[in-house]
């Protein structure tokens, strides 16, 4: 007796993800799905023939299905336990006084002494144009400690009683790879990079807190069309214990595959990784160790990216970098001969040199035919450096959707000649790289319609176009969403295209977004998620 489908997709366009030698990519009508994997692609006619009659049959009528979705760098938790923080971004609020008063009605409902959290801020739209400092939080709460995170989660706003419980005073020097704002000498509650990176865990969440914003996370992600993301929320003992507890409780049908990294500076942490044994590809299909991961400079937005010349709009300005080209390349080239994959948050041209350096010396030293390591961000890509890039391998993992969230502030900052290079995707392609997307969120907004629009346009938010010839076809888009995110885990033999024998992962739109263009993919919605042949969303 034949065996039949647990689920058909007909009446196409299916959107496989196999490109053709002439850069095109395939199409089809139909998918047959059973027992968690694609059993069959091909023509209506086909596929229909698996159907029996317990056989589930979804009329695409058109609309686009395609592989899951796959962001590549994410933060699951964050995102999560943010829901449960002051949300502090624009347009919500357009002012300090206004995260004031939304700080105030949370200290109303909150007992003294404990922790009030925002997120989301951005000194750029706020009517001031500056950080909102200490004096400012104490006087909307004088009896809470409070942390409010700018939008890039690189630097924060403290007041004075958490400054105190964090042990920081006036005469403190600046930490390595960090700053703390001063006026008059005195600290005004502005911690950039490691000034507040290396307290975050005492400002943070609860255990079961974080379980529970992996919850909330992992389901706006399906509701978004991703079947898997790219965790870098860093690999401190409460994270990975956060992830695994709510892939056991099955709370995480999305699928997770874990950066290995610290938010802070932490050695010891390093050197346990590296004496546990583990390395790059332990765990399962739903969580996973990934690459071993360095920060290396500041944010693209802050700014404090580490740039090779001075910013447009600080000529004495270069940024932050976390740590000495030694430390990086000493560092990742261990991590390199315990066999992990590596990756480094990277933005600046500064940043991206110092880690190219790292590999080229990694792969000198300890040759490895399957090593594929990654940037993350690898914003200001000159040509040099993608030509290192595509000399080595490396897979950029890149967040268009930043054009639009920050791209107003990269003109004032960076200027025109190094945004002609800004995630030059374009590029990359050219040279025979292949892209990762990702949103960097909460960073950014997790859609991925909005990061395929913003790829497609490299518009900003404030209406204009970044210059240089770098944008990409939605077809060019949506695979390296599929494809691009599951080859740089290494995964492509199971997921990323739609291909008998591969993971049932899937995702199915409101529209045929490959006929769309422009503001037109901003209306696009996704209809169904599926994860294991499973249906786990639905609009």
């Amino acid at each position: 007796m034949a065996l039949h489908a647990d689920l058909i997709f007909r009446g196409g366009p299916v959107f496989t993800g196999r490109r053709r030698s002439d850069g095109t990519f395939e199409l089809s009508e139909a998918v047959a799905v059973r027992d968690g994997r694609i059993v069959a692609v091909g023509s209506d006619t086909e596929i229909s023939s698996l159907a029996g009659p317990k056989t589930r049959v979804i009329e695409l009528a058109g609309r686009l299905l395609s592989a899951g979705l796959i962001d590549a760098h994410v933060h699951l938790v964050t995102h999560g336990t943010n829901q449960m923080g002051v949300c502090c971004k624009y347009p919500v609020v357009r002012s300090i006084e206004d995260i004031k008063e939304r700080i105030r009605e949370r200290a109303r409902q909150t007992p003294p002494g404990q922790w009030i959290r925002g997120w989301g801020y951005n000194q750029f739209y706020l009517a001031e144009r500056r950080h909102p400092n200490r004096w400012d939080l104490d006087e909307a709460a004088p009896d809470h400690p409070v942390v409010i995170v700018r939008t890039d989660y690189h630097i924060a706003a403290v007041n004075s009683r958490a400054l105190e419980i964090l042990g920081i005073g006036d005469r403190d020097p600046d930490p390595p790879g960090g700053e703390m704002e001063r006026q008059d000498g005195i600290v005004t509650g502005v911690l950039k990079e490691q000034a507040y990176m290396k307290h975050a865990d005492t400002m943070g969440y609860s255990d079961e807190e974080m379980v529970e914003g992996a919850r909330i996370a992992a389901a706006d992600f399906i509701a978004r069309g991703l079947t898997s993301i790219h965790d870098a929320g860093g690999a401190q003992a409460r994270n990975i214990r956060a992830l695994q507890t709510a892939v056991e409780r099955g709370h995480c049908p999305v699928r997770v595959y874990m950066l290995l990294w610290s938010f802070y500076e932490d050695r010891a942490l390093h050197e346990a990784f590296f004496a546990s044994g583990l390395r790059t590809g332990f765990g399962s299909d739903r969580l996973k160790v990934g690459p071993y991961k360095i920060m290396v400079d500041g944010s693209s937005s802050g700014p404090t990216a580490a740039t090779r010349e001075p910013y447009a709009s600080m000529p004495d300005y270069r940024g932050i970098l976390h740590f000495s080209e030694e430390e990086v390349v000493e560092r990742m080239v261990e991590a390199q001969r315990r066999g992990f994959d590596c990756t480094a948050h990277a933005v600046g041209d500064r940043a991206i040199d110092i880690v190219l350096r790292a590999y080229e010396e990694g792969s000198r030293r300890y040759p490895r035919a399957d090593a594929r390591h990654r940037i993350e961000h690898a914003a200001m890509a000159a040509p040099d450096l993608q030509e290192r890039m595509a000399r080595l391998g490396i897979v950029p993992v890149a967040q268009p959707t930043w054009f639009y969230e920050f791209g107003d502030g990269y003109i004032v900052n960076y200027g025109e000649e190094r945004l002609r290079h800004f995630k030059p995707l374009r590029s990359w392609l050219r040279r025979g790289i292949v892209p990762a997307m990702s949103t960097d969120c909460p960073v950014a907004n997790p859609d991925p319609l909005r990061n395929i629009h913003a790829a497609t346009t490299r518009r900003t938010a404030g209406g204009s176009t970044l210059p240089g010839d770098e944008t990409v076809s939605v077809a060019e888009a949506l695979w390296m969403y599929t494809y691009g995110g599951a080859r740089a885990a290494k995964e492509e033999h199971i997921k990323g295209t739609i291909e008998p024998g591969k993971l049932a992962d899937l995702v199915v739109f409101s529209d045929n977004l490959l006929a769309l263009e422009g503001d037109d993919l901003l209306s696009v919605r996704v209809d169904l998620t599926v994860v294991d042949g499973q249906i786990v969303y639905e609009r």
